[in-house]
C-alpha cells in the first residue's frame, strides 16, 4: 500500500498516545533501540555540506509560523520572535524589505551564515521569501547582548572578561578561516544564547560582512563609528580591522567606557586615526599588564602589526582568564564513546540524524556537548583535528582502546580532514534518547518537498544534488521495503533508527 493511501487510513502515534482507527500492536523486544551500525555506508562519497539544510521557500511567514513578536531591529530590517508550527520551537526571524536594500547584499549575508557553523556564530535555520520582504529564520537568542550586560555590569572581572573574548576571538577565527570579515563587532551584535550563566555568547548580524575581502580591496565605510578601525575609516582595510573592534570591546568590558570618545562622528573618527588612548589611572590601575598588554595588541594602528585572532586565542591573559572556565570543565567518556561507536550506515540517515542535531534539539539538550567540543578545540578555530581528538582520548585514558584514524572516517561526513561543530554534535549525542518520533517527523518533511506525505527518488536526488545521484538511487533502493516506489513514514523511520515498526504513523493530522 502507498504511503499517500496509507496516510488515509492511519493516524498518527504520537509521543504517549495511539491511534485513534487502529490497535498498537506490540513492538519486539529490543526494537526500542537505536541501531547505529545496521547497514553498509554508501554515504562515503556523500559530502554533506552545512549549506543543504538551510532551505529557500517561497510563502508568507505566517504559514510556517505563529505568534511573532517584535523583538528588535538588526542591520537592514526588524527581528521577530516566532513559534515554528511544524516543531514548536521559537527561532528569531529578520524581515528585510525587498524594496530597501540591494537584494545580493542580503543574500551574501545569507550564503555567509550558510557556511559557517561555529557554538559562537549565530546559525541559520531557513529562509523565506515573501512576494514584497525576505525573512531570516534563525536559531533565537534570548539572554542579553554584551552592551546590556556592560550596562548592568558597569565593570566585568578579568576572568570574565576573557572568557566572553575567548569565545569572541574563536568565532571569529571560524569566520576568518572561512574567509569572511564581519566589520561591524560590537556589544550589540554579540548575543547570549540565554541567561543561563554558562549560556555561549554569539556573534550575530552579518548584513555588513564581505567574503573574500583582498588586502586594499575594500572600499567603503561600514560599521559602527566606536568600534572601526583606521584602515576602515581610510576605507582601505582586510580582516584586522575586526580585531581593532575587539580591542574596543575589551577596554570597555574592563574600564565601561570606550577608548575613542567624542560629541560627533568627525572628532570620534579623528581620535581613532590618531590611535592614542590610556591605559593608565582610575579603573586601569587595577587592570592586570597582561589585560593592558592584549589591549595594546588589538588596537594597533597598522593592521600588520596587529594581532591576530588565532594569536589572541593563545594570548597569556586569555589562557589565565579561562582556568575553572568550561573549556576546563572535565571531558565525557560516554561522549568521546559515541564518537567511537558513531555511523550513520547511509546518506539519507546521516542528513536526517545531522538535520536534527542542528535544528531541533533545545539549548539544554545541547549544552554538555557545547562544552565538550569547546574544550577539546584548543585552538579554537570551530573543528577537531587529528592531534586535538588524540589529546582528547589521551586526557581520558582511551589512547589504547580507541582509534583516532576511526573515529575521523565515521564523523567528517564531509571529508574536509576535520569534525567540524555540527558533525561532532551529530556524532556525539545520545540518540537513544534524543531521536523522539516528532523530531523525525519533522526531518521527513525536509525531504518531502511537495508535502504529500512520502518521499520520491526525485526528491532525495533533489536534496543531494544531481552530482550524487547514483548514491541517492542506493540509499532510495534501500529503505523502500515495499518497493512502491516511495518512502513512507513507517519505511523512513525504520531505515533511520533500525526499529521494525509495526504501526502507522499518519503525518497529515499532526498539530501544528
Amino acid at each position: 500500500m502507498g504511503c499517500c493511501q496509507t496516510l488515509k487510513t492511519i493516524s498518527m502515534i504520537k509521543s504517549g498516545g495511539q491511534s485513534t482507527s487502529s490497535p498498537v500492536k506490540k513492538r519486539s523486544p529490543g526494537s526500542g533501540d537505536i541501531n547505529t551500525n545496521n547497514s553498509p555506508n554508501h554515504s562515503a562519497n556523500f559530502r554533506m555540506h552545512r549549506k543543504l539544510f538551510v532551505s529557500h521557500v517561497k510563502c508568507l511567514a505566517t504559514e510556517k509560523f505563529k505568534n511573532l513578536e517584535k523583538i528588535g531591529t538588526g542591520g537592514f530590517g526588524m527581528v521577530f520572535k516566532a513559534i515554528e508550527k511544524e516543531t514548536g520551537i521559537a527561532r528569531a526571524l529578520k524581515f528585510i524589505p525587498k524594496d530597501s536594500i540591494n537584494q545580493g547584499t542580503i543574500f551574501e549575508e545569507i550564503d555567509n551564515l550558510k557556511q559557517l557553523d561555529h557554538p559562537n556564530v549565530l546559525s541559520i535555520i531557513q529562509v523565506i521569501e515573501e512576494p514584497d520582504r525576505l525573512a531570516i529564520v534563525t536559531e533565537l537568542c534570548t539572554g542579553p547582548n554584551l552592551y546590556e550586560k556592560i550596562s548592568k555590569a558597569r565593570i566585568f572581572t578579568e576572568n570574565q572578561a576573557a572568557n566572553y573574548m575567548h569565545q569572541i576571538f574563536s568565532g571569529l577565527l571560524h569566520c576568518h578561516k572561512s574567509g569572511i570579515i564581519h566589520r561591524d563587532l560590537k556589544p550589540e551584535n554579540l548575543i547570549f544564547e540565554s541567561s543561563n550563566e554558562c549560556s555561549l555568547l554569539k556573534i550575530i548580524d552579518f548584513g555588513t560582512s564581505c567574503k573574500n575581502c583582498k588586502v586594499s580591496s575594500i572600499k567603503e565605510l561600514v560599521g559602527t563609528p566606536y568600534y572601526m578601525s583606521p584602515e576602515v575609516i581610510n576605507q582601505n582595510y582586510t580582516k584586522k580591522c575586526d580585531l581593532w573592534s575587539c580591542g574596543v570591546i575589551l577596554y570597555m568590558m574592563l574600564s565601561g567606557v570606550v577608548p575613542f570618545n567624542g560629541y560627533n562622528t568627525h572628532i570620534i573618527y579623528n581620535k581613532i586615526k590618531e590611535g592614542e588612548f590610556s591605559l593608565e589611572y582610575g579603573v586601569w590601575d587595577k587592570i592586570s599588564y597582561g589585560a593592558k598588554d592584549l589591549i595594546r595588541q588589538l588596537l594597533i594602528k597598522d593592521p600588520n602589526k596587529r594581532i591576530s585572532a588565532s594569536k589572541a586565542l593563545n594570548h597569556p591573559w586569555i589562557l589565565q582568564g579561562i582556568r575553572g572556565a568550561i573549556v576546563n570543565k572535565p571531558l565525557s567518556v560516554n561522549i568521546i564513546s559515541r564518537l567511537q561507536s558513531y555511523t550513520g550506515a547511509n546518506a539519507l540517515k546521516q542528513a536526517t540524524l545531522r538535520y536534527i542535531a542542528s535544528h531541533l534539539m533545545e539549548e539544554e539538550k545541547s549544552r554538555e556537548l557545547n562544552q565538550a567540543f569547546v574544550k577539546i578545540d584548543k585552538d579554537g578555530d570551530g573543528k577537531l583535528n587529528k592531534t586535538e581528538i588524540r589529546e582528547a582520548l589521551k586526557q581520558l585514558k582511551l589512547d589504547k582502546l580507541y582509534n583516532v584514524k576511526e573515529i575521523m572516517d565515521k564523523c567528517d561526513v564531509d571529508r574536509t580532514g576535520f569534525i567540524d561543530y555540527t558533525e561532532f554534535i551529530t556524532a556525539a549525542m545520545d540518540w537513544n534518547k534524543e531521536l523522539s518520533t516528532d523530531r523525525l517527523i519533522s526531518a521527513f518533511k525536509i525531504y518531502d518537498s511537495d508535502g504529500n506525505g512520502c518521499i520520491s527518488l526525485d526528491e532525495i536526488i533533489n536534496f543531494m544534488g544531481e552530482g550524487l545521484s547514483e548514491n541517492a538511487e542506493k540509499v532510495f533502493r534501500e529503505a523502500d521495503t515495499n518497493g512502491d516506489g516511495v518512502i513512507d513514514i513507517n519505511e523512513f523511520i525504520t531505515l533511520v533508527t533500525g526499529r521494525n515498526l509495526q504501526f502507522g504513523i499518519d503525518i497529515s493530522t499532526q498539530a501544528v
